[in-house]
């Protein structure tokens, strides 16, 4: 099978704005911080690893949360972060 390259507009699946955005319209960069391109995901990851103290963070969340009715999914992740 064939592959063919349609743009993003001929699928008329994107609003106006999302087809600005793809196409780098320069109106539209000091609403944004990255290109969704590869570098720019790569750029927006590494800004937002956090740097921190990990195990601090976890255990000053789980003493936040131990008086709060709190999803399982929630305490999973707190522990994670360690």
């Amino acid at each position: 099978m064939k592959a063919k390259y349609i743009s993003y507009q001929d699928t008329h699946a994107f609003s106006k704005l999302v087809l600005d955005y793809v196409n780098d319209e320069p109106f539209l960069k000091d609403l944004y911080g990255h290109r969704p391109d590869i570098n720019g995901f790569r750029k927006a990851i590494n800004e937002h690893n956090f740097k921190g103290d990990r195990q601090l963070l976890s255990s000053v969340l789980t003493e936040q949360y131990a008086n709060c009715e709190t999803h399982d999914s929630v305490l999973t992740n707190i522990k994670r972060l360690n």
